[in-house]
C-alpha cells in the first residue's frame, strides 16, 4: 500500500455511518488508519498534513481561503503510451523478440534421469517461490535401488514422492510418501536435509516414474537454489 492518507471532504453521515460500516471489514488496519473524515475542526485534521494555501478552494472548505490553483493532469491513451515507449526504444526493430523473453524467465520445469545404469547424478534446482520443480527418474527392469539427497535452504519446502504411470484415467500411482523424517524432525527445514530410498526389488515398476516433487511454499526471496544427488543402483 503505497497510499499516504485519504480526507474525505464533505462526506455526508449516511456515507460515514452506512456505506463506510459495510466497507470496513474487507480493509486493513493500516488502510483505515489513513482514511480521514474532515469535518468542522479542520485544525485537527486537514491542517495538519496540508498547509491552507495549498488547498483548492472548489472543495467548498470556505474556512480555509485556499489560492491554490489546480492543474491539469498530464495523461494519454495506450495507444500514444505504447508509440511513446516504442520510440524511447528506438523505433520497432529494437524490442526484444519472442524467445529473449523466454529466455529471461526461469520457468519451474522437470529433470528426468535415467535409471537403466548404475550412477550418481547432481545437479541444482531453482525453486521459485509458489512453484513447482520435479526430478523424475525413468525405471527400467534392472533398476534396484533409488535413493536421494536434496540441500539447501529447505524453509517452507515442501517434499514428496510417487511412483506412477499412465493410466486410461490419467496416473496411476503404485506407491507415495514425503520426508523420511529422523530424530524428531517434522520438516525439510528441522531435517536439514531431505533423504529417501526407494527399493524396487520385488516390484514391477518397470516403466513407470519416479517423481520426487518440490514446492517451494515460502522464501524470503523469489528464488532459492537446492543441491540434489540421486543415486541409482541397477543391474
Amino acid at each position: 500500500e503505497r497510499m499516504g492518507a485519504i480526507f474525505l471532504c464533505n462526506a455526508t453521515q449516511a456515507f460515514q455511518g452506512y456505506f463506510f460500516r459495510i466497507l470496513r471489514p474487507w480493509m486493513s488496519h493500516r488502510f483505515l488508519s489513513n482514511i480521514h473524515f474532515v469535518g468542522s475542526n479542520l485544525r485537527e485534521t486537514l491542517f495538519k498534513h496540508i498547509d491552507p494555501s495549498q488547498l483548492p478552494a472548489h472543495i467548498g472548505l470556505t474556512p480555509v481561503g485556499g489560492t491554490h490553483e489546480e492543474h491539469d493532469v498530464p495523461w494519454r491513451s495506450v495507444p500514444d503510451e505504447l508509440d511513446a515507449f516504442i520510440a524511447d526504444l528506438g523505433g520497432v526493430d529494437c524490442l526484444p523478440s519472442a524467445s529473449d523473453g523466454l529466455n529471461a524467465i526461469t520457468m519451474p520445469c522437470s529433470t528426468e534421469i535415467k535409471g537403466d545404469a548404475s550412477a550418481t547424478n547432481t545437479g541444482d534446482i531453482d525453486l521459485l517461490i509458489g512453484k513447482t520443480q520435479i526430478l523424475e527418474v525413468m525405471l527400467f527392469e534392472n533398476t534396484l535401488t533409488i535413493d536421494w539427497h536434496i540441500t539447501g535452504d529447505l524453509h517452507g519446502v515442501v517434499f514428496g514422492y510417487k511412483v506412477c504411470s499412465p493410466g486410461i484415467l490419467g496416473q496411476r500411482i503404485h506407491k507415495e510418501g514425503s520426508l523420511d523424517v529422523a530424530d524428531g524432525a517434522c520438516s525439510p527445514a528441522s531435517a536439514g536435509c531431505i533423504t529417501g530410498t526407494l527399493d524396487l526389488v520385488g516390484h514391477k515398476w518397470a516403466g513407470c516414474k519416479l517423481q520426487l516433487t518440490l514446492y517451494n511454499s515460502y522464501s524470503r526471496s523469489d528464488c532459492k537454489t537446492l543441491a540434489f544427488s540421486v543415486g541409482v543402483e541397477a543391474k
